[in-house]
This record gives structure tokens, sequence and C-alpha cells, in this order.
């Protein structure tokens, strides 16, 4: 379950009750990941957008996906 609070997504898993702000970069995340099923059109927009190595992105936007996935926010396909 989602929804937003000013400008940040705001995730609620309901099995367990956790509740999740994503903030600034990990809400731009989000949303980017609702219009894409890989990594890579995700982390172009936000090369795109952010005055960042496409390299860093990519780690950051991985390292996010897999605190996402243990968390239980996402799951793989």
């Amino acid at each position: 379950m989602e929804t937003l609070v000013g400008n940040e997504v705001v995730l609620m898993v309901l099995e367990s009750g956790n509740v999740y702000g994503l903030g600034d970069t990990g809400s731009a995340v989000w949303r980017l990941l609702t219009d894409s099923t890989t990594v890579q059109p995700v982390v172009s927009a936000l090369v795109a957008e952010y005055d960042a190595p496409e390299e860093v992105i990519e780690h950051d936007v991985l390292e996010l996906l897999e605190e996402m996935l243990e968390r239980g926010l996402v799951t793989l396909c």
C-alpha cells in the first residue's frame, strides 16, 4: 500500500504493519519503477535528472532495491 505525504512516497507492508518513507530520491525510484520492469530505464532517468555519474546512480539504485526486496516492498518477476 502506498500514499503520498507531500512529495514523499510512504509505503506500508500490510502483513507486518511496517511503514517506510522513501525520501526524495527513493520516491523518484518508486515512481520510475511503476513505468519500468528493469533497472536500466530507472538509472537512465535518474542520470538525466541528477548530477552524478551513472555508475554511482546504478549502485545506489541497486542497493535501494535490495533493501526494498528484503523488507517486502518489491518482488522479483
